[in-house]
C-alpha cells in the first residue's frame, strides 16, 4: 500500500463486530498497513458513547449483531451527528443481496467491506473513505475560513461605513456635527408634531485672523476646537444642539425657554482663550431666528439667520440681532438699487448739485461744493444716503468719484465762459476711493493730474474734500497722496472737522488749505455755549495754522451772526441756498454779483 498517504495512518478507526475473530483479523490488517490508532468494540450499544467521548474518523460496522444491529447503530450516530459532521461508516457484511446494501446506504453507510476480508480491498476502501473525509474536512475548514473572512470583511465594511457616516456628518477639526447633520436635526425638529418653540443662533467670530496668519492654520484650528468644546458643554447642558457651520461660524439651536438671558453664551464666546502664550479676546456676533415662528423650512430659517447676522451692530464684543421681516425688504431693495446703480453712469442718470460757499464778511459767493445725486427714471431723485454707501461697498465709487471730478470741472468751465469769471469748485473724495486706487495699483493724484491735463482746468480752482477718518485709516499713505495733490496745485480741505480723530499731531503734517467745521457744531450754536466754544477754538486753530475755515450747515440767522462775531471766513448752508441742480445753480449765480476773494 505504497499509495497510502502518511496523514491517514494516524486516523482514529473503530471496528464494531460481535465476532472477535473478525475484529482481530481487521486489526492485524490495519496495524500491518501502519494504522496506529485502531480500536474495537463488540457491544454495539457502546459505539455512540465512545464516539461522543472522542470522535472517530472512520467506523467499520457489522450489520448483524445482538442487542443492536448495524442499522440501529447508524441511526443513533445520525441522530446525534451535527449537520457539518462527516463520519464515514463502512459496513462489514457477508450479505451480497441488493436489499441489504440499499438499506445500509439508506441508514448512512458510505461503502461496504465484504466477508471474508480481502486485505488489499479493505485497505483501499478505508483509504478512499479517509481521503473523502479529509477532503470534506478541508472544505469545511475553507468554508469556515471564508465565513470568518466574510464576517471580518463585513465588520470592516460596517466600521468603514460608520467612519464614513461620521466623517460625512462631523467636522474633522472641531469634531462637532457639520452643517449637513445640523440641517437634518433642524428638519427633525420642524417635522415633530407639537414641537415647542426653539431659537436658532448663527454665530460669527472675529479678532483672530492676524494671529492665524502669524502662527499658521493649525493655530486657527486650535481656536475653533477650543470654542467648539466650550459651546458643546453649555449647549448640550441646556438640551440644545451645536454644529460647526464653516469658516469662523458655529450654529446653535436651543429651547426658547433657555434663551431669555444670553449672558452665558456671551461668556462662552468672549471669555479669554489661552493658546501658545497668547491671550485672545474674540468678538462674537449672532443672528437669531425663532422656529417655527420665523419659518417652517430649514433653508428659510438658515437664510434669515444669516440675514439677521448681517444686521448685527458693531461696537461691543458680543451683539445679537433678531430676524425682522423688514430686513429682507431692505436687502431686496438694496440689491435692486445696486443692480440699477451699476448702469446709472452709462445711462447718464447721475448728476451733480451745487451748494454755494459764501464769504461771510462780504456776502459774495466764492465757490461751490459739488454734491452727487442720482435721478432715477422711476424712483425719482434718490437721496445720496441711499446710494453713496452702496457705491463704496461695491467699489463703484471709484468710477463715480472720478466722473464727479470731471463733471464738476466741465460745469465750472461752462460757468466761467458764461459769466466771464472763474469759480472754485469743491468735490468730495471718499476714503474708499483711496483704497481702491491703491488696490488697483493706481494713484488718485495721478488720476486727478490726468483729468486736469485733459480739461486744462486750473488746478488751483479745484478743491478736494476728504474726511478726517479717511486720512487716519492709513496716515502715511494719505500724506503721500495729499502731498502729490498739493504739488499739482489742487486745494485740499478736511471735511467734517471735529467729528473724527481731530489729531492735532497729524493736522500739522497735512498739506491742507481748508478745514470745514461739521454742521453738528454749527446748528443751534447760538444757544449752546459749548458748541460756540468749540467753534471758536477751531477758528483760532485755523488762523494759527494759516488755514481757511468753512462753517457747514448754516440754517439760522442767529448762528450766522455768531459766526460773523467769531470772524469765520466762509459759510455754506440752507440759509444761503440749498444744493441746486446745474442749471438752477447757474441761474442763482447770474442773480448775484460774483466777486472772487483770495482765500
Amino acid at each position: 500500500m505504497s499509495q497510502l498517504r502518511q496523514p491517514y495512518l494516524h486516523s482514529r478507526i473503530l471496528i464494531v463486530d460481535d465476532n472477535l475473530a473478525n475484529i482481530a483479523l481487521l486489526e492485524a490488517i490495519l496495524e500491518d498497513a501502519g494504522y496506529d490508532r485502531v480500536e474495537s468494540e463488540s457491544d454495539p450499544r457502546q459505539v455512540l458513547p465512545r464516539h461522543q467521548r472522542q470522535a472517530f474518523d472512520l467506523i467499520l460496522l457489522d450489520i448483524r449483531m445482538p442487542y443492536l444491529d448495524g442499522y440501529g447503530v447508524m441511526q443513533l450516530l445520525q441522530q446525534h451527528q451535527g449537520e457539518e459532521d462527516y463520519l464515514p461508516v463502512l459496513v462489514l457484511t457477508a450479505q451480497n443481496d441488493n436489499e441489504t446494501r440499499l438499506k445500509a446506504l439508506e441508514y448512512g453507510a458510505r461503502d461496504f467491506v465484504t466477508k471474508p476480508f480481502e486485505p488489499y480491498e479493505v485497505l483501499l476502501r478505508i483509504h478512499n473513505q479517509l481521503e473523502v473525509r479529509a477532503l470534506y474536512r478541508e472544505r469545511q475548514r475553507q468554508n469556515t475560513r471564508l465565513e470568518e473572512l466574510v464576517v471580518e470583511r463585513t465588520g470592516q465594511l460596517l466600521e468603514r461605513k460608520r467612519r464614513l457616516a461620521y466623517m460625512a456628518s462631523h467636522d474633522p477639526v472641531t469634531a462637532l456635527p457639520n452643517r449637513t447633520a445640523f440641517i437634518d436635526h433642524l428638519d427633525t425638529l420642524l417635522t415633530t408634531p407639537d414641537c415647542p418653540p426653539y431659537r436658532l443662533f448663527l454665530l460669527s467670530l472675529e479678532g483672530h485672523r492676524r494671529l492665524d496668519a502669524l502662527e499658521g492654520y493649525d493655530f486657527g484650528e486650535r481656536i475653533l476646537r477650543e470654542l467648539g468644546l466650550r459651546l458643546q458643554d453649555v449647549v448640550e447642558l441646556r438640551d440644545g444642539f451645536v454644529a460647526y457651520w464653516g469658516g469662523a461660524e458655529f450654529i446653535v439651536v436651543l429651547p426658547e425657554m433657555v434663551c431669555q438671558q444670553l449672558h452665558w453664551l456671551e461668556d462662552v464666546l468672549c471669555r479669554p482663550l489661552y493658546i501658545r502664550n497668547y491671550e485672545l479676546l474674540l468678538i462674537a456676533r449672532a443672528g437669531s431666528v425663532r422656529l417655527p415662528e420665523d419659518g417652517n423650512l430649514s433653508a428659510t430659517l438658515l437664510r434669515r439667520a444669516a440675514l439677521a447676522l448681517s444686521f448685527c451692530p458693531t461696537g461691543s464684543r458680543f451683539t445679537c440681532q433678531n430676524y425682522q421681516p423688514k430686513q429682507e425688504a431692505f436687502v431686496a431693495e438694496r440689491q435692486s438699487l445696486e443692480s440699477e446703480l451699476r448702469h446709472a453712469l452709462e445711462r447718464d442718470e447721475l448728476e451733480l448739485f451745487y451748494q454755494p460757499k459764501v464769504d461771510l464778511r462780504h456776502g459774495c459767493i466764492v465757490g461751490a461744493e459739488a454734491l452727487l445725486r442720482w435721478r432715477h427714471p422711476e424712483r425719482g431723485l434718490v437721496p445720496p444716503g441711499q446710494f453713496v454707501s452702496l457705491a463704496e461697498e461695491t467699489g463703484m465709487i471709484d468710477a463715480i468719484g472720478l466722473w464727479a471730478i470731471r463733471r464738476a470741472i466741465d460745469d465750472a468751465h461752462a460757468w466761467e465762459i458764461a459769466c466771464g469769471q472763474s469759480l472754485n469748485i469743491a468735490v468730495n473724495v471718499s476714503a474708499r476711493q483711496l483704497d481702491l486706487a491703491r488696490a488697483n495699483g493706481r494713484s488718485l493724484a495721478e488720476e486727478v493730474a490726468s483729468i486736469l491735463q485733459d480739461s486744462r482746468f486750473p488746478a488751483t480752482q479745484l478743491e478736494l474734500e476728504i474726511t478726517e477718518s479717511a486720512i487716519m485709516q492709513d496716515v502715511d499713505y494719505a500724506l503721500r497722496e495729499l502731498q502729490q495733490l498739493r504739488e499739482l496745485g489742487v486745494t485740499l480741505a478736511v471735511d467734517d472737522f471735529g467729528t473724527g480723530y481731530s489729531s492735532l499731531a497729524y493736522l500739522q503734517k497735512l498739506t491742507v488749505n481748508t478745514i470745514k467745521i461739521d454742521r453738528a457744531f454749527i446748528h443751534g450754536m447760538s444757544d449752546s455755549p459749548d458748541a460756540c466754544a468749540i467753534v471758536r477754538s477751531i477758528l483760532a486753530l485755523g488762523r494759527e495754522l494759516g488755514l481757511t475755515v468753512v462753517a457747514e450747515g448754516i440754517e439760522h440767522q442767529s448762528d450766522l451772526e455768531v459766526l460773523n462775531q467769531l470772524a469765520c471766513d466762509i459759510g455754506q448752508g440752507y440759509l444761503f441756498s440749498r444744493p441746486l441742480p446745474r442749471d438752477a445753480f447757474f441761474e442763482h449765480l447770474q442773480q448775484h454779483a460774483l466777486r472772487l476773494v483770495e482765500t
